[in-house]
């Protein structure tokens, strides 16, 4: 318990210490149109959370700077960190940014051996050939970056969701997995279990405070956090397995947006699903119908809680599970039924008057 307190204490140091530093040396953002505040406030807090996230390790876990899957884990967020602040300064072409995530995912998979391996068809477990197991853990990989960081228009949405989606891992790690199958687990897998809660919990505490920094907002994550939120997210579900079912869940708001979005952008808009817009993600439709940036803001928090003490309560219940995130599918989809025939709003909405790059 004295360990959790110190980690929060120097996690809340530390963002603070980042917040001044990065407020004295100027690293601001440029207040873009579409938003009511004209202040500045300091950016590419992603750079201090990750910087935070490795002394924390360090200091309290310094065994795991010894296992190939975490040193893989915090190569692969390195790069991806290092290329979205890049990124911030000089704008680079998606299939570039697109090929980097693809590169990280693939050292956490080559070096560190973290992917899918199998699968559970019934009491079946079925193991996957490489190149098919490759493809799928690129793409899960892929999934969470990027719908995390879409996600991200409204401050603080996407550092909120991240909160909840580690206090999950952390949580059903500690009080439902190893409970439910104490006896059939081995002394390498409690390590690896133990590796996950402590991660998990660690992110959770980050990825809380600088939701709050988010809230007002005093500093913004941009993609060096956001990206690598994402990424740690995927490469936990992944490190111990069984707690996919439940993250997926938890995230689901995010990726049935992200989901709608790419096949809007390819179908509906004829454009590269890679590139930002204001109108085809569904916080921004909202906005479009009349909603506030608050009202949306509360609209995600509540949907997204509401939801993971849901899918929480199922504990192993797997159809359970699996019937919440079918309800979620109809209720996310019956969203956007309402906004385009109730609400009658057009394709591209009319909060701007013209479409705005990201």
């Amino acid at each position: 318990m004295e360990v959790k307190v110190l980690i929060g204490l120097l996690g809340l140091t530390g963002a603070i210490a980042g917040w001044w530093i990065f407020k004295k040396i100027g690293i601001k953002d440029r207040p873009w149109p579409d938003l009511t505040r004209k202040y500045q406030v300091p950016t590419l807090q992603g750079i201090m959370l990750f910087v935070l996230f490795l002394v924390i390790m360090y200091v309290f876990y310094p065994n795991y700077f010894s296992d190939i899957r975490f040193i893989s884990f915090v190569i692969a967020g390195g790069i991806l960190v290092l290329v979205a602040v890049l990124d911030e300064f000089r704008k680079l072409p998606s299939w570039f940014r697109l090929f980097v995530q693809i590169l990280a995912a693939s050292v956490v998979f080559f070096v560190g051996g973290i992917g899918f391996n199998s699968i559970l068809v019934g009491d079946l477990v079925i193991r996957l050939p490489l190149r098919v197991d490759f493809i799928l853990s690129v793409v899960w990989f892929l999934v969470f970056v990027n719908a995390l960081n879409w996600f991200d228009g409204i401050n603080g949405q996407a550092s909120w969701l991240a909160t909840l989606g580690f206090f999950s891992i952390a949580l059903l790690t500690k009080f439902i997995v190893v409970p439910a199958y104490w006896e059939y687990i081995k002394p390498s897998e409690l390590y690896t279990l133990e590796m996950i809660m402590n991660i998990g919990y660690v992110l959770w505490v980050l990825s809380f405070f600088y939701f709050i920094m988010e809230w007002k907002p005093l500093g913004l994550l941009r993609d060096a956090g956001v990206m690598f939120l994402g990424f740690a997210l995927a490469w936990l579900t992944l490190l111990g397995g069984g707690k996919m079912g439940t993250v997926l869940i938890v995230l689901s708001l995010v990726i049935f947006d992200a989901i709608w979005v790419i096949l809007s952008r390819i179908f509906i808009y004829k454009k590269n699903p890679l590139k930002g817009d204001y109108y085809s993600h569904l916080h921004f439709r909202l906005m479009n119908i009349g909603w506030s940036r608050e009202e949306v803001r509360a609209f995600v928090l509540v949907w997204s809680l509401f939801f993971m003490v849901l899918v929480l309560l199922q504990w192993t219940n797997k159809v359970a599970k699996l019937t919440i995130f079918f309800l979620m599918a109809v209720l996310f989809f019956g969203v956007n039924w309402y906004i385009f025939v109730v609400k009658k709003l057009d394709k591209k909405g009319k909060m701007y008057g013209k479409e705005k790059e990201n």
